[in-house]
């Protein structure tokens, strides 16, 4: 009985001893395979930032640089008028009183008649992208304290390069284009343009119609944001490319010149859609005017040919010529 006691004791003090290195192989595994996921998850954070330069930036800085273009415009706007004179003396009020003229009869020839109202959202709408593009036109900056594998931050990133502020513009644009419509036609004439002429075909008509309304800001702002983001990625990634080559080359020299272009025509053409939806805004409401006005003018002009016949009636008959 000792002696099974002694074999029973030795056996569990080996079955402990064996368990614990078993306990420890396993804890240690797990250290080591904790160790090796944190070592790759650190690796594929890096390969993360040194593939995609523009993943610096947040939303906030979108925000920011929209915030900075907008007070260098009311900054200029402010320095233009602070001393304004019917002649100008001033180069800064000699350059806005161009901009404005500019704008307003853009807005006329563009609208119509009635459409220099609109000309201060129209000339802000085109200084606010246009001076936002430009911002995004400027190049990154190389960061050499990182190491070639990892880019700095831009200097700024274009506001238009985010969905949400293009997005807040064609909200602008859609709310003041129903304002005019409403303002023009009345909530019932509105209504009754998108149920279309036809009244039995109105329950197709309005729905398109009202979709169609519906998209035109989405259509604005995936427009603009889109082609600016994409310009961006583009410029990010010929950079990052700087980092393989043996000696730097600027490969994103091109498209950043090309940059320059692509903001006057991107801020050009959302602001023509801009003035296209408000002259058919005010074309709807005016369409009864017009016929008013062409019915008084038909009746002016007969009254016209009237009074001229009764005129050469009575006038007396000119002498026969002398042979």
């Amino acid at each position: 009985m000792p002696e099974l006691n002694r074999k029973s004791i030795v056996v569990a003090q080996a079955e402990h001893a064996g368990g614990e290195t078993t306990a420890g192989e396993a804890h240690g595994a797990e250290g080591a395979g904790g160790h090796g996921a944190d070592t790759h998850a650190s690796a594929g954070h890096g390969e993360h930032h040194s593939t995609s330069p523009l993943a610096h930036h947040s939303p906030f800085e979108n925000s920011l640089s929209g915030g900075v273009v907008a007070v260098l415009l009311v900054v200029f706007a402010v320095l233009a008028t602070r001393n304004l004179k019917k002649i100008p003396t001033s180069k800064l009020q000699a350059l806005a009183e161009i901009i404005v003229e500019g704008f307003r009869s853009f807005a006329r020839t563009s609208i119509g008649p009635g459409g220099e109202k609109f000309a201060p959202l129209i000339g802000s709408l085109f200084l606010f992208i246009f001076c936002s593009n430009l911002v995004g036109a400027l190049p990154l900056m190389w960061n050499g304290e990182k190491g070639a594998q990892e880019m700095g931050p831009a200097i700024l990133i274009s506001p238009m390069a985010n969905i949400s502020m293009t997005l807040a513009l064609a909200t602008v644009v859609f709310l003041v284009v129903q304002y005019t419509a409403i303002k023009e036609q009345t909530l019932a004439g509105r209504l009754k343009h998108l149920a279309g002429p036809v009244w039995w075909l109105s329950w197709l008509i309005f729905p398109l119609e009202l979709f169609g309304e519906l998209v035109r800001p989405l259509s604005l702002s995936l427009r603009l944001f889109g082609n600016i983001f994409g310009e961006e990625m583009i410029i990010g990634v010929l950079i990052g490319l700087l980092a393989l080559l043996p000696v730097p080359l600027p490969l994103h020299l091109p498209i950043v010149m090309f940059g320059l272009l692509t903001a006057l025509v991107q801020a050009g053409v959302f602001t023509l859609l801009t003035c296209v939806y408000l002259q058919l805004a005010m074309d709807h409401g005016h369409d009864d005017h017009g016929h008013e006005h062409a019915a008084e003018g038909h009746g002016d002009h007969t009254d016209a040919h009237r009074a001229a016949d009764e005129v050469r009636e009575n006038l007396p008959a000119a002498p026969a010529a002398a042979h």
